[in-house]
């Protein structure tokens, strides 16, 4: 993000975590278009619902094993690989000799 987060605001108050990842959402440029946040491995979304970004700049991709976290949260239930089809995948993704 090359972003310097304050830890202060003009008052020299020190900044909460919520505050400062806020500050975050509204100073990020984005060069263009949307930006895509991935959360991954979710397993409460209490924890960090308050850190969502609240504008609509930004896209939000979750993965959970968790199931009906929120009326306002669209769900796409995807099968688990089995090792051997993950690794099959990771293979075709980035090569033999990388495995």
């Amino acid at each position: 993000m090359n972003l310097k987060v304050p830890q202060q605001d003009f008052r020299e108050r020190v900044l909460s975590l919520t505050e400062q990842v806020e500050w975050c959402w509204e100073n990020w440029k984005l060069p263009e278009g949307l930006a895509l946040i991935v959360l991954d491995d979710v397993t409460e979304v209490e924890n960090f619902r308050h850190l969502l970004p609240k504008t609509n700049r930004f896209r939000v991709l979750m993965t959970t094993r968790l199931r009906n976290l929120d009326a306002n949260i669209e769900e796409i239930s995807l099968d688990v690989l089995s090792p051997q089809e993950a690794l099959q995948l990771l293979t075709k993704l980035v090569g033999k000799k990388r495995v």
